[in-house]
């Protein structure tokens, strides 16, 4: 009894150090999930200019409220005589009044000035351009008889933007606004003998700025901190205007009233249509205005 009574102690006392060490064990703190990390994204915001360049094409129409030659040309006198060879007065342009549409195309090369604010991932802004243009185009009018033709010297637009940054410093963007144009048209007659009559060359030309709108839609990459190069396409609508030509040379027949028309007669009863479509590769420095926004990512 008593050897199995040390016995007993003896193991009891063995089990009691590693009770305590286990007590002594601290248990396991909680820790709480880390912060999100914030990291700053481009900054869209600020003023900026630049420059593009790029090509542009499109149509244009050419119309008429008259429906014979003789009240086409009627301010130049051109039926007043009854031995004319543009009688009898009934004789048709074209059916619709159409005096016929020409294609324009070319390059063109200007600059831009805008400013853009960001809030979050958008970016609002507003841009004003000018693009030189040497877009032209020209096809045969009135039974082939003239040659109507037009060349657009500039184009301008002012226009408001709205936009989402993609991957950080990707921006895609699109707007719209208003756009105005300066068009020089032209109208070229050479020579005709009808019947015995001899009718010279003459032609007619004029200028004008026309105004409409325009929409767009782009993409914007900054590759450095305050660089970045666009790719935009713009289409252009600009209404109809008429056209107001005066005659650059004296028309000279023999059955005018006076025999010859001398030079800055009008011939103005004709209007225009013209659409646009243009691609522009730009470049702009951007002036940074205020700090870079911030977006939580976990």
């Amino acid at each position: 009894m008593r050897k199995l009574l040390i016995s007993c102690l003896a193991i009891a006392s063995l089990a009691l150090p590693s009770a305590a060490n286990a007590a002594d064990i601290p248990r396991p703190a909680y820790k709480a999930p880390p912060p999100p990390v914030v990291a700053s994204i481009y900054n869209w915001s600020g003023i900026y200019i630049g420059g593009h360049v790029g090509a542009g094409w499109g149509n244009k129409w050419w119309n008429t409220t008259e429906t014979t030659i003789c009240e086409l040309f009627s301010d130049i006198g051109a039926c007043s005589n009854p031995e004319s060879p543009f009688n009898p007065n009934n004789l048709n342009i074209v059916p619709g009044n159409s005096l016929g549409t020409t294609s324009v195309d070319g390059f063109l090369g200007g600059g831009q000035v805008g400013f853009n604010w960001q809030t979050g991932l958008f970016v609002w802004g507003v841009e004003a351009d000018a693009s030189w243009t040497n877009m032209k185009g020209q096809f045969p009018c009135i039974f082939t008889l003239l040659t109507c033709s037009s060349k657009i010297d500039w184009i301008a637009t002012v226009v408001g933007r709205v936009g989402v940054t993609v991957l950080d410093r990707i921006l895609v963007y699109g707007g719209g606004g208003g756009a105005w144009a300066h068009e020089k048209d032209r109208v070229d007659f050479f020579g005709v003998t009808f019947d015995g009559f001899v009718i010279p060359p003459f032609s007619f030309s004029g200028s004008d700025n026309k105004w409409g709108w325009t929409f767009l839609a782009g993409t914007e990459y900054a590759f450095a901190p305050n660089w970045s190069i666009k790719l935009q396409y713009n289409y252009y609508q600009f209404g109809r205007h008429n056209v107001h030509l005066t005659q650059d040379t004296d028309i000279c027949a023999p059955f005018l009233p006076e025999g010859c028309i001398p030079p800055g007669t009008a011939l103005s009863n004709a209007d225009t249509q013209l659409r646009i479509h243009s691609i522009k590769l730009g470049l702009n420095y951007r002036f940074t205005w205020g700090k870079a926004p911030v977006v939580a990512s976990y």
